[in-house]
């Protein structure tokens, strides 16, 4: 958040390629990811920012071809409104 002058944070991500099956052209990708951050010494409060997002995905061709699922969940301590999205992507890269 560019309003205010000290911000720290960290995150944590762990995903599992579930091996080939079949004849089937891709593998399933589960992604869950946690990120923590604090906005200090701006125009507002301060505040705490979290957020989990959970990702299914289905590589086609490594990172050149996937469709993807996910959820997020983000909250605030102040200042914002917790907020949810849920979503479907595709990738493509020639």
């Amino acid at each position: 958040d560019a309003n205010y002058s000290k911000s720290s944070g960290a995150y944590i991500l762990a995903a599992w390629l579930f091996p080939k099956w079949n004849d089937h052209p891709g593998q399933l990708q589960l992604l869950g990811k946690f990120a923590a951050a604090t906005f200090e010494e701006g125009i507002t409060e301060d505040y705490d920012q979290d957020t989990t997002e959970i990702n299914v995905n289905y590589i086609i061709k490594e990172h050149n071809a996937r469709v993807m699922f996910f959820f997020r969940n983000t909250t605030f301590s102040a200042v914002r409104p917790d907020s949810k999205a849920v979503g479907v992507g595709l990738q493509i890269q020639m």
